[in-house]
């Protein structure tokens, strides 16, 4: 088990916002997927949370289903629709598949950042150590690592991280009781087919995200 240096709060909360409905922004000339108005920061408390941070550890490229309109039995365009699993590499500080969805030769990476939207504190992406965190204020147990585990319990294909993935994040600094955040994602595809650059567009993007408190300023 490793030292902890956060673990997954119940004070605070990544919330979505149900209400938003749509799909996110594409931009095809940068190849991005933007989830704008979609998530918020909670504190459910009423009183200041203290270096409250945001983390992504998992996210799933979805395959398209066949263009709206298009005759019985057209196959879709990258392979079966649905959540795709995605490798994290912490190095790249990305997320990797080769043979995207069983194409061969089809290989994708994707990077994300986290955009607090008016809030004094930052709107830079960091990282924090996967191995870093614990599932709860108890500090006995890791968070995942795999996507099916708590508190993720994904019912998606499993994603695995290890111990010493820079996952990113992003500090809030303080939260005042009750204060909410806006926060967007961004989520930049890269494709490569047989090792050469590939003309495919960013995809909607799947991803767990939570807030994290740090073990230093919890009440003892």
């Amino acid at each position: 088990m490793s030292e902890f240096q956060y673990f997954n709060s119940p004070h605070t909360t990544f919330n979505v916002l149900k209400d938003n409905p749509g799909s996110p922004i594409f931009d095809n000339a940068a190849n991005t997927a933007t989830y704008e108005g979609y998530f918020e920061v909670e504190n459910k408390t009423g009183q200041t949370e203290e270096n409250v941070t945001v983390v992504l550890p998992y996210i799933w490229a979805v395959a398209p289903p066949p263009p709206e309109g298009s005759p019985p039995g057209t196959p879709a365009p990258l392979g079966n629709p649905g959540p795709v699993a995605l490798d994290f590499d912490s190095v790249e500080g990305d997320w990797n598949v080769k043979d995207f969805n069983g194409i061969k030769g089809l290989d994708l990476e994707v990077t994300a950042k986290i955009v607090p939207l008016d809030h004094p504190y930052t709107n830079t992406t960091d990282s924090v150590t996967a191995g870093s965190i614990a599932s709860n204020p108890s500090l006995t147990d890791d968070f995942g690592p795999s996507s099916a585990d708590y508190p993720v319990n994904s019912k998606f294909p499993p994603e695995m991280l290890e111990e010493d993935d820079h996952i990113p994040s992003v500090n809030l600094g303080d939260l005042e009781a009750h204060e909410d955040v806006a926060i967007d994602l961004v989520f930049t595809y890269h494709w490569t087919l047989n090792g050469m650059e590939a003309d495919f567009n960013a995809l909607r993007t799947a991803g767990a995200a939570y807030t994290l408190s740090s073990v230093d300023d919890w009440p003892v």
